[in-house]
C-alpha cells in the first residue's frame, strides 16, 4: 500500500499543474476576447468611406465683387449705323430682358441696365462722330473677361410709310466675343456697333431679326 500511494502522488501531482494551466490560459484568453469586444464597440462599424458633394457656387452680381477696392469700372454702350442703307426703315427699338458679362472663370454674371428699351435710331455713330447710349456703368472685379450676351426679347421699327411693325425674340441672345480687361479704379468702355441697315430682314412680306455687329469700339 505505501508502494501504490508513493506511485499515484506523482501523477497526482502532475494532473493538478495541468489543470492550472489550463485554468489559467483559458481565462488569459477571456481577457483578451473582452478586450477586443471592448475595442471593437468603441471604434464602432468598419471604417465606411465619406463621399462630399461638392458645392455648386451660385453666382450673382451683388456677391460677384468681393473686394471693392479692386474694382474697376466697366461702360457698356450700343450704338447703331447704316440705318437707310439697305431697308426702307425709319426707326428700330430694341428691348433688352438682360445683360450678362463672363469673367475668367467663365462664369456668366448679370449686370444691370438703365434702361430696358432703346431706340438705336437715335444713336447713329459715323466714322468722323461716335453717339453712342450708355445702357450700362457698373462696377467688376478687376480682371480678364472673355464676353458680353445681350438678350432681346423682341424689336420695334417703323417703315419709312409710318408702319409700325413688332417681331417677338423670345429672349433671342446675341454674343459678343469680345475679351476685355478691367482695371483697378479705371474705366472701361465697350459699344458694339449695329448694322441697322440689316437688322430686319424682310422675305415675301415676312420680317425677321437678324442682329449684324459691324466692329466693337473699345475707348471711345
Amino acid at each position: 500500500m505505501r508502494i501504490k500511494h508513493t506511485l499515484e502522488n506523482p501523477l497526482d501531482s502532475k494532473l493538478e499543474v495541468n489543470w492550472f494551466k489550463v485554468v489559467w490560459f483559458v481565462g488569459f484568453a477571456a481577457i483578451i476576447l473582452s478586450l477586443g469586444l471592448v475595442i471593437g464597440a468603441s471604434l464602432g462599424s468598419p471604417y465606411q468611406p465619406t463621399y462630399i458633394t461638392p458645392a455648386v457656387k451660385s453666382v450673382s452680381f451683388n456677391s460677384f465683387s468681393q473686394n471693392k477696392s479692386k474694382d474697376g469700372v466697366l461702360n457698356l454702350g450700343l450704338t447703331g449705323s447704316n440705318l437707310n442703307q439697305y431697308g426702307p426703315y425709319s426707326t428700330i427699338s430694341i428691348s433688352l430682358s438682360s445683360v450678362e458679362v463672363e469673367n475668367s472663370k467663365n462664369h456668366w454674371v448679370a449686370i444691370p441696365v438703365k434702361n430696358n428699351l432703346v431706340e438705336l435710331s437715335s444713336y447713329i455713330s459715323t466714322p468722323n462722330q461716335t453717339n453712342i447710349y450708355y445702357l450700362s456703368k457698373v462696377n467688376l472685379p478687376y480682371g480678364k473677361y472673355l464676353g458680353i450676351k445681350l438678350y432681346f426679347s423682341d424689336v420695334n421699327f417703323t417703315l419709312s410709310n409710318g408702319q409700325n411693325i413688332n417681331i417677338p425674340l423670345y429672349n433671342t441672345r446675341v454674343n459678343i466675343p469680345k475679351k476685355f480687361d478691367i482695371i483697378s479704379s479705371k474705366n472701361t468702355y465697350i459699344a458694339p456697333v449695329f448694322n441697322l441697315g440689316s437688322m430686319v430682314e424682310s422675305i415675301g412680306g415676312e420680317y425677321s431679326f437678324s442682329p449684324n455687329i459691324l466692329q466693337t469700339n473699345l475707348d471711345y
